[in-house]
């Protein structure tokens, strides 16, 4: 039901199910949704998540239809490379002035790594997620408070007012070294 999965919005029923691998029209299919439980719902977060599960389920009614991939990006609902590549030049590589090429002699990976290469250095090591959550793993390794870094030159300014031996200082720099 919409972004979610009932196994992540009512954990507490799924820790009950039996059998985790259960579909929604399966479920559905049995005149009480409880049929395959360890155990009844008790009182509580339990049986809350258990009548909520069930009143969105009361007005679910299931086409006789077997599920199907849709792209959403066209109006035929048809994957194609083409709006893979428009919607990465429109959306994902704004500021490039370069549009995205599809090389067929290259398995897909390459092209995507290639598309990626398009950002800038500063997005790459400094305002990325990923990289972030990065450098917030290594700062909590080595105890320190971190900052959030724009570039280059505000990690070196919160680097060299670090406190701590040189011998580790230098370990630390080769470790943020090495991950660049």
């Amino acid at each position: 039901m919409g972004d979610t999965t009932f196994k992540s919005r009512f954990p507490r029923v799924y820790a009950l199910e039996s059998d985790k691998k259960i579909t929604v029209a399966a479920k559905m299919n049995h005149n009480v949704l409880g049929f395959s439980l360890r155990r009844a719902p008790r009182d509580g977060v339990e049986m809350g998540q258990f009548r909520d599960m069930i009143m969105i389920l009361e007005c679910v009614e299931l086409p006789a239809m077997y599920d199907i991939w849709i792209w959403s990006l066209v109006g035929s609902g048809e994957f194609s490379v083409g709006s893979a590549i428009k919607f990465i030049d429109d959306h994902r590589l704004a500021g490039s002035p370069h549009k995205t090429r599809w090389v067929k002699a290259v398995p897909i990976k390459i092209n995507v790594m290639a598309w990626k290469e398009v950002e800038s250095t500063s997005h790459i090591f400094f305002a990325c997620s990923m990289v972030r959550d990065l450098y917030r793993k290594i700062a909590s390794w080595w105890e320190l408070s971190y900052s959030e870094f724009d570039s280059y030159d505000d990690w070196l300014e919160w680097f060299q007012a670090l406190r701590m031996n040189s011998k580790h200082k230098d370990m630390l720099e080769g470790g943020f070294y090495a991950t660049w």
